[in-house]
């Protein structure tokens, strides 16, 4: 079984080797989109040497485009001038990147009847969640953490799968809930 959560987010990404001067006063540049009005952002950020990468972000299928003209023009359009003027004379580095696949899925493993003896599944095979909360890796120490637990408790591995994967989906609750509900402040998200 499965619970898929979608809230349309998509990135348009780009390695920039100089930004103009304005954007030399910080490292990172965080434009938020803002629900339920406001669905456009960027993040800019100062990596290696003088690089920056810069993501634009667009919720409720409002994407960001990957060729050079609609790139700048979304930049624009922002809440925020500074990354525009950041990027418009910079020197880009790298082709625009597009990246949609971003919705949260929570796999209810711990609902089948029957898991095969002795496995397991972790991390993202269990629940993926939209790139934008950083819980990714999170979840999946805690699932190792869950899993190293469920060893040490049990003396037997005979039905183990179905034992760790229940406990597993306790602790998968609490960042599911975090990063679904605030999906959910747009109106365009679907899902349960």
């Amino acid at each position: 079984q499965e619970t898929t959560v979608k809230s349309f987010l998509g990135y348009s990404t780009r390695w920039y080797r100089r930004l103009n001067s304005a954007s030399q006063d910080y490292k990172l540049l965080y434009v938020m989109p803002q629900a339920p009005n406001l669905p456009r952002g960027a993040v800019m950020h100062r990596v290696e040497g003088d690089c920056w990468l810069v993501n634009l972000i667009g919720v409720g299928g409002d994407y960001p485009p990957t060729d050079e003209t609609g790139f700048l023009e979304f930049a624009r359009s922002l809440s925020s001038s500074e990354v525009y003027s950041a990027i418009k004379n910079a020197e880009p580095m790298s082709p625009i990147y597009g990246y949609r696949r971003t919705d949260n899925r929570l796999y209810h493993y711990e609902k089948l009847p029957d898991l095969p003896e002795n496995f397991v599944l972790l991390g993202d095979a269990v629940c993926a969640f939209n790139p934008v909360y950083g819980q990714g890796i999170s979840s999946a120490a805690l699932g190792a953490h869950t899993l190293n637990q469920c060893l040490n408790e049990r003396g037997s591995l005979n039905g183990f799968s179905k034992y760790f994967h229940k406990r597993l989906a306790k602790v998968n609750k609490v960042p599911w809930l975090i990063a679904t509900g605030d999906d959910f402040r747009w109106f365009t998200t679907e899902g349960i």
